[in-house]
Order: structure tokens, then sequence, then C-alpha cells
């Protein structure tokens, strides 16, 4: 079976090798990820032509759609590109594709699915020229699933959060900063899933990095409430150095070891 990947760039591969040529023309690639993303409904051919080649005349059009929906074919094997009425549909028994896994798994409302699926935008780094509707689709259709992806991460650190699961909750924040390296929301969760595992410098640096890329790169003063929180976590590693010196000088066992969370 083809593996297609449309999620962080475009590939098919049969097997480990990706494949080059006819498959992986521009436009048959779009093709794909169009018919991909109406998945469970069927893809209009007219749509199709309007979007990918909306500078041919009628008959042009359908030529080329006619030879890409064959080469797809020819490449993915039989039943993956089901022809209903004038629509074209994917066969999802037939395709092993990261795109449409993530979308069964957004509709399904699986966020740990969702999480682990999602490996970057939607054709990342393609363009096609002369279709700038496509550009459009493609677009939205990339903020819709980065949207739900993020959605995904909330409700994951939410749950880690309220089942004390501390130290995973850090690494999913991360990855919210990471999709989103300008929200204040995003930067102020990490830090406080920082403070919680008691990594006050790291909470501190995070915090100083984030407002200097607000400054620099977009020349927005940091949020009041960074600055409220920021000045939170040095209150608490000062309370923490003066737990540690007072547990020392008493022959106490130290508190960062049992301190809680």
């Amino acid at each position: 079976m083809i593996t297609v990947q449309l999620l962080g760039g475009a590939c098919l591969r049969a097997g480990e090798l990706p494949l080059a040529g006819p498959p992986v023309q521009r436009h048959r690639i779009a093709l794909l990820t169009l018919i991909v993303a109406a998945w469970p409904s069927p893809l209009s051919r007219d749509r199709a032509m309007a979007l990918l080649w909306p500078e041919r005349d009628l008959a042009a059009a359908r030529r080329l759609l006619n030879l890409a929906v064959h080469v797809l074919r020819a490449t993915l094997g039989e039943g993956a590109i089901v022809s209903t009425g004038d629509g074209l549909v994917l066969g999802a028994s037939r395709v092993s594709c990261d795109l449409h896994a993530l979308g069964v798994a957004i509709a399904a409302g699986e966020h740990d699915r969702v999480a682990r699926l999602y490996t970057g935008p939607l054709l990342d780094g393609f363009h096609l020229a002369g279709a700038r509707e496509f550009t459009w689709w493609l677009e939205e259709r990339r903020s819709e699933i980065d949207h739900a992806y993020v959605k995904a991460l909330l409700a994951i650190a939410e749950q880690q959060r309220r089942s004390g699961d501390l130290f995973n909750r850090v690494a999913t924040c991360r990855r919210l900063v990471a999709a989103d390296p300008y929200s204040t929301q995003h930067a102020l969760t990490l830090v406080q899933a920082l403070s919680a595992v008691g990594d006050y410098v790291g909470a501190r640096h995070f915090a100083t990095e984030h407002a200097h890329r607000l400054r620099a790169e977009l020349d927005v003063a940091v949020d009041p409430e960074i600055v409220r929180q920021l000045g939170d976590v040095m209150a608490r590693q000062a309370d923490l150095a003066r737990r540690i010196t007072v547990a020392l000088e008493a022959g106490m066992p130290d508190p960062r070891v049992t301190a809680p969370a």
C-alpha cells in the first residue's frame, strides 16, 4: 500500500521509499489533498477544475483533471479514488493517509490521537502557481487543522493538570508554545507548568525570553499578566532558597525533594 503524507510537507511512499515523477506533480498532490479533505463527501469535478486550473478553458481543465485522476489511481491502487456521479471520493480503506487519519481523530474528539498524528502544517512549504483560490482554500484548511491541534493540546494539558501528571504537562505546554510562539495564553500556561514542578529558573528564563521576543519581533509590550506571573515565580524561587537554607542549617531534608508541586 502506498502511504500518503500531506502534513508537514507532501510525500508519497512505497514502503520506505519516496515516489518521484508524475504522481507527485504539484497539481496531482493538490488534487489528492482536496479529495482527502472532502471525505466522506465527494469532491465535485467542477470545483476541482476551478481551484486547480482556473485559467484553462473547460475542455483543457477536464483533460488535465482526468489525467491527474488516472495517474493517482494507477499509483494508489484500485478503489483509492472512486467516481460518484460527477464527484471524486476517497476510498478510505484503500489509502493510508495522515490527513485522513487526523480528520477522523478530530471529528471523534480524540485529543491524544490528534496530538500524535499532527506532524506539521498541511502541505507545509507547498505552492501552486496560478491557483490563487486553491491557495486561499489551503490557508483556511491549515488554520482549521492548526486550531484543532492546539485545542487538543489544551485539553491534554488540562487533563494532566487535573491528574497531577505535571512533568508531562510541561512537555505538552512546550508544544503549545511551539505551535504559537507569540501567544500570551500559551506562554502563561508554560510558566505555570514550569512553576508547578518547581522549575522556577526555567519559568523565569522562558518568561523573560517571551517578553524579549514580543518586543523584538512584534514591537509589542509584554502582557501585564506575564509580569505578574514572573513576580510570583521570583517570589517562589526566593522562598524555596530560604527554605533550603533553613533546612540545611537545621540538618533537615532538602525541601526540593519533598516540596509539593
